[in-house]
Parts: C-alpha cells; sequence; structure tokens
C-alpha cells in the first residue's frame, strides 16, 4: 500500500527546489557587469560661440574694417557639394555670434557657386 501522504511531500519538495533552482538561474549579479562612463553633453552653442570669439580675437583686422561677413555652411572636405545637419548649425551658430558682435552676417543658403571679387 502506498503512503500517499510521504509521496504529496516528496512531491510539494521537489516542486519547491525546482522552483527555487528556476528562479535563481533567472537572477542575474551585477558585479560582473561592465560599467559605462557618463559621458556629459558638450553644450554647442557655448562652444560655438567660444570659436567665433577665437576666431575675432586671431583677426583684429575684422573688428576694424566691419566688414560684412559671408556665413556659410561646414561642408564635407572630400565632397565640397555635401553638408551635413552638424556643418549647417555650426554655420549658422558662428553667423549668429558674429551678428551678436556687431557684424552683418550674409549667409549663403542653397547656392552652387560664388563670385569673388578683388578690391
Amino acid at each position: 500500500m502506498m503512503n500517499w501522504k510521504l509521496i504529496l511531500r516528496a512531491g510539494v519538495a521537489f516542486l519547491a527546489l525546482f522552483g527555487w533552482v528556476g528562479i535563481q538561474g533567472c537572477a542575474s549579479s551585477r558585479e560582473n557587469l561592465p560599467v559605462r562612463p557618463i559621458i556629459q553633453d558638450a553644450d554647442l552653442i557655448e562652444q560655438n560661440y567660444q570659436a567665433a570669439d577665437a576666431l575675432l580675437t586671431r583677426a583684429p583686422w575684422l573688428r576694424e574694417r566691419r566688414e560684412p561677413l559671408l556665413s556659410a555652411t561646414f561642408v564635407d572636405i572630400n565632397n565640397l557639394e555635401m553638408s551635413s545637419g552638424l556643418g549647417r548649425v555650426i554655420g549658422e551658430q558662428l553667423g549668429s555670434r558674429f551678428a551678436q558682435q556687431g557684424f552683418t552676417v550674409v549667409e549663403i543658403k542653397m547656392r552652387n557657386n560664388i563670385f569673388v571679387q578683388e578690391g
């Protein structure tokens, strides 16, 4: 004759052990995970304004003459017909800073050629 209570206890113990092992298999240890360094975003506007200020510092004759400045997009050096969103943003922000400094800024948009006349 079978002892049903013993079989039931063994079954419950087996299920509890199986469940505990299953739960442990899903757990992960955070100790071995690589930690990504926190990289702070650059303040692009501030950096571009500093670049414009540095250009004006290194070219004092621009302040003396106060002639209009031409603002253009930054392009790929290997393909002068190709720009990017970043290149357009940098050009706009530099032009903006020059305008804040009192310069007349002429923007070039959607032009394929420019004629420059000396004199």
